[in-house]
């Protein structure tokens, strides 16, 4: 359209030229892939788009069943076509047009019908240059109303969702929609008319409550209460109306005064280069979202991650975690969040805590994390001299923490080392080097065991010599 436009600056080309350059542009005809959902005696929309953006102001619209004509709905040089239309849709149907200079456009059905069920095709054409669409619209003659069935849990001070939705996944934009408790009215929230109606409001809940209906086109809303207190806890209830069509359901509100934060009570053991999480949960089990989370050693800040108004806070992190760690929050409604360290290193072993705060609620907990790293294969040297004794060395380098060597005979006999040294490289990974002097005479070979007490894995390798 840009290129349309610029031509009709730059060489004055009329709307009719415009037509013409439209249908030399492909164009593809988007539809929903999903069945469309309406309720008997319901309005719903059929709508389609055209792929690129363009004007269909001047194109020919056409809607229709199992034949092109009679058609459910025809609109071409400007005007819907009555002439061309389906006896069953007359005065029922009508085109929502609001924005067809960028292609988009929807046949609404008004008072949905059993027999409006099935298949619908819409076409565009533009002179020579047709494109369709094919979408499927279901009616239903009722619908269910769908609440949680664990109890919603809530901490004192805090804003909470009562959600509810419908199934089918139905439109309740034009329905009446309730939230009430032991009495249907006055309610906690009232919605009708596209708007919240708050003189049928219980007083104690005005100015506390608000709708979220960013879903409400597929039947999903919700309650917000906002500053809970201890009295919101309870039962509630919220009900659908729409015509004669009524359905309703419960659900249960917890409100907590405090929490605890639970964290592992055992190490958590990660092996040098892996990745690790280190992972806390509130009890009860209340969202975290709104909450200030936080990692850390020694010190509270700097910190190993924090978390604050939904968001990580790099300028309050330790700079030997920068970029290598990350939280895990897809549980974190229900007050399950972890810390991933990516590519652990031996320096990350140690005593972390972690903490929760809201308002004037504090809680943390403690645990370790214990590292380990398993080395190089050993490697043994020999030297035979004349008097029979033989010199091994053996060496292995990777381990962490601090291995212990032995020297062990095909029985099972263990020799201690005649020497043993053991030095970290710059990342705190141990090289062990350990000898053995040993009589020819009495045995023709002899292992070398490293071994690491924490991940209880040996690496080992024989030496084996003629006597």
């Amino acid at each position: 359209m840009s290129d349309i436009y610029y031509m009709r600056k730059k060489f004055g080309i009329s709307t009719s030229y415009d037509y013409l350059i439209l249908a030399q542009i492909p164009f593809e005809v988007v539809a929903p892939q999903a069945p469309i959902v309406a309720l008997l005696g319901e309005d719903v929309d059929l709508p389609c788009h055209l792929s690129p953006s363009m004007n269909a102001e001047h194109m020919e619209l056409r809607w229709f069943r199992d034949t092109f004509s009679p058609a459910v709905l025809v609109y071409w040089d400007r005007k819907e076509q009555e002439g061309e239309q389906m006896p069953e849709y007359r005065g029922r149907v009508t085109l929502v047009k609001d924005d067809i200079t960028a292609g988009h456009v929807a046949v609404r059905i008004h008072g949905v019908k059993a027999s409006d069920e099935g298949m619908y095709t819409c076409s565009f054409r533009a002179q020579q240059v047709s494109e369709e669409a094919f979408m499927h619209l279901k009616v239903t003659a009722s619908f269910d109303v769908v609440a949680p069935q664990e109890p919603i849990l809530a901490l004192v001070g805090e804003d909470v969702d009562l959600p509810c939705h419908l199934s089918p996944s139905i439109s309740a934009e034009h329905m009446e929609l309730r939230w009430f408790r032991d009495t249907f009215s006055p309610a906690v929230l009232v919605y009708r008319d596209g708007e919240e109606q708050e003189g049928e409001q219980m007083p104690e809940y005005r100015d506390r409550v608000s709708m979220v209906k960013d879903d409400i086109t597929l039947g999903q809303v919700a309650v917000r209460i906002h500053g809970v207190k201890a009295s919101d806890d309870g039962t509630y209830q919220c009900s659908f109306t729409v015509q004669q069509f009524y359905e309703d359901n419960f659900m249960h509100l917890e409100v907590a005064a405090s929490f605890d934060v639970v964290a592992p009570q055992e190490p958590i053991l990660a092996l040098v280069g892996e990745d690790v999480d280190l992972p806390c949960h509130l009890s009860p089990s209340i969202s975290a979202e709104h909450m200030e989370l936080r990692w850390f050693w020694d010190t509270f800040s700097p910190a190993v991650l924090v978390y604050r108004d939904g968001e990580e806070q790099e300028g309050e992190q330790m700079p030997e975690y920068r970029d290598r760690v990350s939280m895990v929050k897809d549980n974190i409604t229900v007050g399950q969040v972890a810390v991933r360290i990516h590519g652990v290193k031996a320096s990350d072993k140690g005593m972390y805590q972690c903490s929760f705060t809201v308002q004037q609620f504090y809680e943390d907990n403690f645990m370790h994390l214990e590292v380990a790293a398993i080395g190089s294969d050993p490697h043994i040297s020999m030297e035979v001299q004349k008097s029979g004794q033989v010199q091994l060395k053996c060496s292995s380098s990777g381990w962490y923490p601090k291995p212990q060597v032995q020297w062990r005979t095909p029985k099972g006999e263990v020799f201690p080392s005649t020497s043993e040294s053991s030095s970290p490289d710059e990342e705190g990974l141990y090289t062990v080097t350990a000898s053995l002097a040993i009589s020819s005479i009495l045995l023709k070979s002899v292992s070398c065991l490293i071994q690491n007490d924490h991940v209880r894995l040996e690496k080992e390798a024989t030496g084996q010599w003629n006597q």
